[in-house]
């Protein structure tokens, strides 16, 4: 009886010890499953930032587009609405910048005459050398062209005539016997306003912005006068005619 007995404590035991050794890796499992829930945690928060950051950039785009859209609304609503604040600020600033660029050529063009002015003092200078005993009887000045000045002259016997470049340079130079030469015809060029003057009073009497030809000689009333051919932009501004001793306008042909 004692035997069996023991037998019977010695199979408890061991049952006892595999019963335990069967629950130990499940505990070692409970212990592992926290690091596996705190793995588990940190992937479902990236996820959700993940998720976020595509609904932020949803919401960016979405924002772009509905403004995109609002601008263009905003253009469709300016070209209806025709001399609202936005168009009217834009004609002001178009008026502005044509009236600077009028301003500026006006400048441009006035620089142009004061090199003009001087080079037809040259000109004239140049004639003289040429033609030592001839005094000048009319003058014709172009401000574009390969013949800028057209100069004549003439003393008691012969007529002269002088032809130059924009570069001074002679192009034509002729020299023929006289008739009929009347003193009175002639003149001096400090005698009389300058070009530059004259197509400064031109230019305010016809409003234009350019004078493209010049011309000063005796008319039949026996007076000297500046002719000048005036253009606003590529229209015709017609011809002021002004007392060369004066500086008076006395007459303005509009085309």
């Amino acid at each position: 009886m004692k035997k069996w007995i023991k037998r019977t404590s010695t199979i408890l035991l061991a049952s006892t010890f595999l019963v335990a050794c069967q629950a130990q890796p499940s505990e070692e499992a409970q212990r592992v499953d926290p690091l596996t829930q705190e793995e588990s945690s940190q992937d479902s928060q990236d996820q959700a930032q993940e998720n976020q950051s595509s609904s932020a950039s949803k919401e960016s785009k979405k924002s772009s587009r509905s403004e995109a859209s609002q601008n263009s609304q905003d253009d469709r609503d300016d070209q209806e609405d025709k001399g609202d604040r936005d168009d009217r600020e834009e004609s002001s600033r178009r008026t502005s910048s044509e009236s600077s660029r009028s301003q500026s050529d006006r400048r441009g063009a006035e620089t142009d005459v004061a090199a003009i002015t001087k080079d037809l003092e040259e000109a004239v200078a140049s004639f003289k050398d040429q033609f030592p005993s001839a005094e000048l009887t009319s003058i014709e000045v172009e401000a574009e062209g390969d013949s800028r000045f057209e100069i004549e002259g003439e003393d008691d016997d012969k007529d002269y005539s002088l032809t130059l470049a924009d570069d001074l340079a002679i192009v034509e130079k002729k020299e023929e016997v006289g008739s009929a030469n009347d003193p009175k015809d002639r003149f001096q060029l400090d005698q009389v306003i300058s070009l530059e003057e004259a197509t400064e009073i031109a230019l305010k009497e016809a409003r234009a912005d350019q004078a493209t030809q010049w011309e000063l000689e005796r008319d039949s009333d026996g007076k000297f006068y500046w002719k000048v051919d005036l253009r606003d932009g590529r229209q015709s501004k017609g011809e002021v005619k002004i007392d060369a001793e004066s500086g008076e306008v006395v007459a303005y042909d509009q085309d």
